[in-house]
Order: structure tokens, then sequence, then C-alpha cells
């Protein structure tokens, strides 16, 4: 029998099927010692990518693999990743020709300013702790909600199609169930 790689973020017994639905849909979520952990060891990575050529593969890894950390760790749509994404490291302003002094103070201040944010969210996760929010993975009862709101525009969508084609007409709300195509 081979052994196959598992993923992180999913049960070992999903793969055979002794898992049930809810336990596949739950996230892992990492403890604060090893996001701080690792937190602290992306800002200490900054003093070795401060000393390397601009833009190198070096910053690039560096740079996804913090985005990533992150967003695993607060969710993709969290503030933290937002405020470290809108850091911009790109000199976009006039220079002379072969001039790299203003791109490399900006690089390097973004930087530092990358510095900060993974700094104030270290500390934001020793003071408050690590919370994702009301994301549906957590909370299976958001996702009925965001259904049962969104009911009615679908249902004024599917009336509307392009080309006259037919539609699928909704009454009310056992409509769903008993829907007829209408020309």
């Amino acid at each position: 029998m081979e052994s196959r790689p598992t993923n992180p973020g999913v049960p070992q017994k999903a793969a055979s099927g002794e898992v049930s639905r809810h336990e596949i849909l739950t996230v892992r979520i990492m403890d604060e010692a090893t996001a701080i952990a690792k937190i602290k060891a992306k800002i200490t990575e900054i003093e070795g990518l401060d000393r390397l050529p601009i833009f190198c593969a070096q910053y690039l890894k560096w740079h996804r693999e913090v985005k990533v950390l992150l967003q695993r760790l607060f969710g993709a749509d969290a503030s933290q990743v937002s405020d470290f994404i809108a850091i911009d490291a790109v000199y976009r302003g006039m220079r002379s020709a072969g001039d790299l002094g203003p791109l490399e103070r900006r690089y390097r201040n973004a930087l530092q300013e990358m510095g900060a944010i993974l700094t104030s969210i270290h500390q934001e996760i020793e003071e408050f702790g690590i919370s994702v929010g009301d994301s549906a993975v957590d909370n299976p009862v958001s996702v009925i909600e965001k259904i049962a709101l969104r009911f009615h525009a679908v249902a004024r969508q599917l009336r509307t199609r392009h080309a006259t084609r037919a539609t699928l007409s909704v009454k009310d709300e056992y409509g769903p169930v008993s829907a007829s195509w209408q020309r």
C-alpha cells in the first residue's frame, strides 16, 4: 500500500470516506504560539531581504509566504491581509535613467513598513488572540443566512434571461420545489 501525501487542512480520514461533511469543512486554525512564531520568523527574514537586490526571487517568495500565512490565519478578506498587501514596494515617481536610488529607497522603506505591520499583527495576536470573524467555515448558520438573504434576488434573476430563452418561474417560497419552465 503506497503512502499518499496529506493535506494539512483536511482530516486524513477524508480520503477513505470515514468523515462527515462537517469535518471536511472544518479548517484547522493555527494555535496562537505557532502563529506568533511564524510571524516573528518572517519579521527576522526582512533583515536578510534588505541586503539583497530589489525584487529578487527571495523577496517574491517571502512576500507570497507572508500573504498566504496571513490569509490562513485571518481569512482572505481580513484587514490584516489587505493592510499587508496595500504596502507598495514599487517607486512610481520620476527618476533619472540608470538612477536606482529612488527604487532602492522605496523598496527598503516598504520592507520596513511590512515589518511594522507584521509586528503589529503579532502584538494583536498576543493581546486579542486569533479571530477569523464570522466565516462560513466556522459558522454554518451564516451560510444558511446568506442563502436566505439572497433568495429573492436569485429568483428575480431567474425570471430574466438573454434572447428570450425559457425562464424559471418562482411564484412563492415553495417555487423552487415545484418550479416550471415558462416561455
